[in-house]
């Protein structure tokens, strides 16, 4: 096993946000409202999560959609957004987070869900959550409030398959 599929066996998270959050966050903010302009009519509504938790930090299960099912633009998009949040971990950690993905199938492989309508800033009244994952990674928004929002980065290995 080489040394980068080993340190994906390796917990890496972060719990990000703020309060004010002013524009702090505007770039991933943009991507992830350019993401759900970009939709069809039946992704907005697929990849509406529904009954699913919506708090920062929760498994997204079956929620949403699988990036690989969006329209090219919205899965490049998503592909962005995801990109975007791994960007706050040092060169090292972010390896490994992207070691785990990768591991998993990649990011294609995994569920993409939003919580409300992602059409226009919480700094204008926006409140929408979004979360990309799967049973082993979380990235999450959840807009708290005008200028107030929590984020999660979470990324764990499965246990190990029993031969």
């Amino acid at each position: 096993m080489d040394s980068l599929a080993s340190r994906s066996k390796l917990f890496v998270s972060c719990l990000l946000g703020g309060n004010p959050v002013k524009d702090l966050w505007a770039e991933e903010e943009k991507l992830a409202l350019e993401l759900y302009g970009s939709l069809t009519e039946a992704e907005s509504k697929s990849i509406q999560a529904k009954a699913a938790s919506s708090a920062s930090g929760a498994a997204i299960g079956k929620a949403g959609v699988k990036i690989g099912d969006l329209n090219e633009k919205s899965r490049g998009l998503a592909r962005k957004l995801l990109a975007k949040r791994l960007d706050v971990f040092a060169a090292d950690r972010r390896r490994t987070a992207e070691a785990i993905i990768e591991r998993d199938g990649g990011v294609d492989n995994l569920r993409i869900a939003f919580w409300n309508k992602a059409d226009k800033s919480h700094l204008n009244g926006g409140n929408y959550h979004w979360r990309i994952g799967n049973d082993t990674v979380v990235a999450d928004w959840q807009t708290a409030g005008k200028n107030h929002i929590h984020m999660t980065v979470r990324g764990r290995a499965k246990p190990a398959a029993k031969s």
